[in-house]
This record gives structure tokens, C-alpha cells and sequence, in this order.
């Protein structure tokens, strides 16, 4: 993966959207010397974002199965 100052990201943007897009490289912008994004194909964050739904779904579902029955919102129920 092709890292870039923002600064250098910024004079480049067309190219490194181009990279990504059409080659799939995925390019790591830094920011005051640190890590500040990931450009990175769109199919990539497709399937990235895609499992964290799916993870974040069966976590819920996992939760909730070991807390037992949930009570919605404003249903009334308090003690």
C-alpha cells in the first residue's frame, strides 16, 4: 500500500482515485506524520462495509439472545 502526506494527497487526489478505481490500490494518507484515512477502492469498502453490518448484526443478535427478551424504547416498562 502507497502511503502519501496529505498535502501530497492533496495535489494528487485525480491519480490516487484513479489508482484505486481502476488498478485496486489502496493508498494510506498520513496526517501530521500519523495515519488519517485509507483511500481505497469502492468495491472494497462495498464488501468491508458490508461484513460489519453482518458482524454488527450477529453481535446484536447474540447479545440480545444471551440477555434475554429486549424491551422496546418508551414501552412503559421501568422499575
Amino acid at each position: 500500500m502507497d502511503t502519501v502526506q496529505i498535502e501530497e494527497g492533496r495535489r494528487t487526489l485525480g491519480e490516487l482515485v484513479d489508482r484505486a478505481r481502476l488498478a485496486g490500490e489502496p493508498t494510506l494518507i498520513m496526517r501530521n506524520r500519523k495515519p488519517g484515512a485509507v483511500l481505497v477502492p469502492v468495491g472494497w469498502y462495498e464488501q468491508a462495509s458490508a461484513c460489519l453490518e453482518r458482524e454488527g448484526a450477529h453481535r446484536y443478535h447474540h447479545e440480545a439472545a444471551a440477555d434475554g427478551p429486549a424491551t422496546a424504547p418508551g414501552s412503559g416498562d421501568q422499575a
